[in-house]
């Protein structure tokens, strides 16, 4: 299978999700997105290639690369801590952007 490249750039490979058209900031980006409730919490691995709604990874063909996470709500305040590698499942792939931690 060839894969196809980008106006002609011969080492530029696109993915079959790669979005095609202008970049935005949140573009390509890998989010975690987590939830609580008093102990309970939900806390997944998070995708989006555009400015869309994001996906679990696993919808895109990724997988969760989160290690460990754990979440709890106490007195309105909402805490969320989660263990990730830096380097995700596509090793391969340029790093392009830092981690932004947002609250």
């Amino acid at each position: 299978m060839r894969l196809p490249s980008f106006q002609g750039e011969k080492n530029y490979v696109l993915l079959p999700y790669t979005p095609r058209h202008d970049f935005n900031a949140m573009d390509c980006t890998d989010i975690v997105i987590g939830m609580a409730r008093g102990t309970a919490s939900r806390i997944w691995d998070y995708y989006t290639r555009d400015r869309s709604t994001p996906r679990l990874d696993t919808f895109w063909g990724g997988k969760n690369d989160l290690t460990a996470a754990l979440g709890f709500e106490k007195d309105g305040l909402t805490t969320i801590l989660f263990r990730k590698k830096l380097i995700g499942m596509y090793e391969y792939l340029p790093q392009t952007r830092s981690f932004i931690f947002m609250s």
